[in-house]
């Protein structure tokens, strides 16, 4: 299933988890405030949620986005973002681990729906574990990859789907039709992305950066200066450079962490890694407690 080749470029990648392996400028220092709210033509823009993960550290055995909120009547987060979304075409990406309860606890939503790819962990030696080797999802980074394999991409561009607003299923208080972020999009920019203020120096955000004319994002452990905005996780772009963004390669992000009770080394592609090849963007502002509240731990849901 896995090559040998594969386990060599992991190896590689393990060797360099300490180094950063795309070197941006300074935090981004302002962001555009004053973005009014205008009309948006949504028969032109479908959604894509991430949600490939579990609800274990929720509480739950299942998908993440079936775990239920006391503060939304109960609902599910699937059902949260199903009443948001219920104008426009929605793709959810899946992975192996919840692919088929995802699709049947939103039986009936009339969503789409495809799978991101596994990839296998090391042991500290630098070796498989198991036989065969055990894996997890590999990030959200080659979504549109995936989005395009399925055949759904060309199947919403067909349709005269323009415009992609891309959704993580932990965050209740997005919107995917955030009018202020679409009708930026849909006034010739590639890329909108929405940032927040940072939640002060325990905050574990990402921060938005800028090098070059180029946009990026630095992980909290990697930020050399605690910027003043950061990352939110929602973004719109255009379909063009969604089918771009497709062919990009992407480097790993290499994370330890606990597997059976082993500590493992785990690798992933993150999303945001695709930003700095926009051609155009737009970065608006909008508070955190607007439209930021992830749900990562059981403490998020009371």
């Amino acid at each position: 299933m896995f090559s040998q080749e594969l386990l060599e470029k992991q190896r590689v990648a393990l060797a360099l988890q300490g180094e950063k392996l795309t070197e941006f400028g300074k935090p981004i220092e302002a962001v555009d405030q004053s973005v009014p709210l205008q009309s948006i033509d949504t028969a032109k823009v479908a959604c894509v949620i991430l949600a490939g993960g579990m609800g274990s550290r929720l509480g739950i055995d299942g998908p993440k986005g079936c775990v239920r909120l006391p503060s939304y009547q109960n609902q599910m987060l699937f059902e949260i973002l199903r009443d948001k979304t219920d104008s426009v075409p929605v793709a959810v990406m899946t992975s192996s681990l919840n692919h088929e309860e995802t699709k049947q606890a939103t039986r009936g939503y009339g969503w789409e729906y495809f799978q991101q790819s596994t990839l296998p962990f090391l042991d500290d030696k630098g070796n498989w574990i198991g036989h065969p080797p055990y894996t997890g999802p590999d990030g959200n980074g080659k979504v549109f990859a995936y989005l395009k394999q399925s055949g759904i991409l060309e199947k919403w561009k067909k349709c005269g789907i323009e415009y992609l607003s891309i959704i993580p299923i932990d965050n209740p208080k997005a919107d995917p039709l955030n009018p202020r972020l679409l009708s930026q999009i849909q006034k010739g920019c590639d890329l909108v992305v929405t940032a927040i203020e940072r939640g002060g120096p325990k905050d574990r955000t990402g921060v938005l950066v800028e090098k070059n004319g180029l946009l990026g994002v630095a992980e909290y452990s990697e930020a050399s200066a605690p910027g003043p905005y950061a990352y939110s996780g929602l973004f719109a772009l255009t379909v063009d450079l969604a089918e771009y963004f497709s062919s990009i390669e992407l480097p790993w992000h290499v994370a330890r962490k606990e597997f059976q009770g082993q500590p493992i080394w785990k690798f992933e592609y993150f999303i945001f890694d695709l930003f700095q090849y926009a051609k155009s963007y737009k970065i608006i502002y909008q508070s955190r407690k607007e439209c930021f509240a992830p749900i990562k731990d059981k403490e998020d849901l009371l």
